[in-house]
């Protein structure tokens, strides 16, 4: 669980560099093509930042089969 918070901080810093740069060229676009792609780089940047935030808040984890021989972690 310290590698999850570790690994969650670690990405926050270059998230919310991201995050914040999109945003505030979002407010300058002018092209709707370019409006709609720059509306999904954002959504998906938020979408990392509530998986960093669930894995900064985890309490456990559980083990589970992926595809072939892999396996993943459900959090907690």
């Amino acid at each position: 669980m310290e590698l999850a918070g570790t690994v969650a901080h670690e990405i926050n810093s270059p998230l919310f560099a991201a995050l914040g740069t999109a945003q505030l060229l979002e407010e300058d676009l002018k092209e709707q093509e370019v409006i709609d792609n720059m509306s999904t780089i954002i959504r998906n940047l938020k979408e990392i930042r509530l998986l960093t935030e669930k894995m900064t808040s985890m309490t456990g984890f559980e083990g589970r089969n992926y595809v072939g021989d892999a396996k993943i972690v459900k959090i907690k």
